[in-house]
């Protein structure tokens, strides 16, 4: 019974986090969609265990900071990866 137990407890703590993650990335599309800004919104996001991923392309770097910025504001995340390409 306690393999059992142990296996339930490490499954409910991983949908959880699943449960967390799928949060975390709906807040940091509802802000990105909200900053009023087309470029910011048109951003895929994810996230896991409060880290963050931003990938798209942007018109320069002031939006591609901003979108950093938005971001790490929020209280949840951790930390920032950007694969924000600044078109040319």
């Amino acid at each position: 019974m306690n393999a059992v137990s142990t296996e339930l407890e490490i499954t409910a703590g991983e949908n959880r986090r699943d449960s967390s993650d799928a949060i975390l990335t709906t807040v940091v599309r509802n802000v990105l969609d909200a900053s009023g800004r087309d470029e910011l919104a048109r951003l895929y996001c994810a996230a896991c265990d409060g880290e963050v991923v931003l990938c798209g392309t942007v018109p320069t770097d002031s939006l591609k900071l901003s979108a950093v910025r938005l971001v790490s504001r929020l209280s949840t995340v951790r930390c920032v990866s950007d694969y924000i390409v600044v078109a040319q």
